[in-house]
């Protein structure tokens, strides 16, 4: 046994299942291996997990692959690392004003409320999952709004759309085929193309719409953020009841959502063209 075991285990010597001080060990293990992830160590395969914290590395595989499946961590396919996963946002949004993109986003969402009166959101991206980390809903009665630590995986999501859209078609078309995206037909082949051609246009237009594609009379416009590296980072939403959207607000949404994205984008460090 480890001495990080040791310390998180008291009482397991004795016996004593009764004893409250006692940590079950698969619990404590879960913590264990969160905890071996750092800025040093961003991305850990399962055998360097398993000799950080002194656990058999079969154990610790299955540990692993039920926490991502949980969403608390990410596996990267290519090199069959670990990273932490962004589900564990939902675990910590008192904290989330540390988070730089919420930070900088924040008093923007604030001014877009005030402007349109509707709701705005940021969400963070990691694998194709939008995941709420801010939002200020809109002060009017009826409004549509989604909880802090909100995930969206359904396609007619215009941040799912954002995703999808800003990312390689390989990327977009392997998350389609093996179900991550909700609200797809996977067996008519015809729709791939029409959601390519689509994706497409959101690339040019450089942003995306839900136009009563999940409920007749939700709207929501997303566009992209990215990060110093060029790599998508969230999305920025603004969104409403959808009787409300004349032109003239459709317009205004566009015209703010399209620039304060650019904003935060170039706060992060993205300089155009660099991805």
């Amino acid at each position: 046994m480890s001495e990080r075991e040791s310390r998180v285990t008291p009482g397991e010597e004795s016996g004593d299942a009764d004893d409250p001080r006692r940590v079950p060990s698969s619990l404590a293990n879960a913590f264990a291996i969160l905890r071996c992830f750092s800025a040093d160590c961003p991305e850990l395969g399962v055998t360097d997990v398993a000799r950080m914290i002194g656990v058999h590395k079969s154990t610790v595989s299955r540990m692993m692959t039920s926490l991502q499946q949980l969403g608390y961590l990410h596996r990267d396919a290519s090199t069959d690392k670990y990273r932490l996963g962004v589900s564990l946002l939902a675990l910590v949004s008192p904290l989330l004003s540390n988070v730089d993109v919420r930070r900088i986003a924040h008093p923007l969402l604030q001014d877009e409320v005030a402007r349109t009166h509707e709701t705005a959101a940021i969400a963070v991206i990691e694998d194709v999952d939008p995941i709420v980390i801010d939002q200020i809903p809109s002060p009017k009665l009826v409004r549509h709004t989604q909880e802090v630590g909100t995930r969206y995986r359904g396609w007619a999501s215009a941040s799912v759309k954002v995703s999808l859209a800003f990312r390689p078609w390989n990327e977009a078309e392997q998350a389609l085929r093996d179900g991550r995206i909700e609200g797809v037909d996977r067996s008519d082949q015809a729709v791939f193309a029409r959601i390519r051609s689509e994706l497409a246009d959101i690339r040019q237009e450089g942003f995306a719409l839900n136009d009563g594609e999940s409920d007749p009379f939700e709207f929501s416009l997303a566009a992209p953020v990215f990060g110093a590296d060029g790599a998508l980072m969230a999305a920025l939403v603004i969104a409403a009841p959808k009787p409300r959207v004349t032109p003239a607000a459709f317009a205004q949404i566009r015209d703010i959502v399209l620039h304060d994205a650019h904003l935060i984008s170039r706060q992060l460090g993205y300089v155009e063209g660099i991805a």
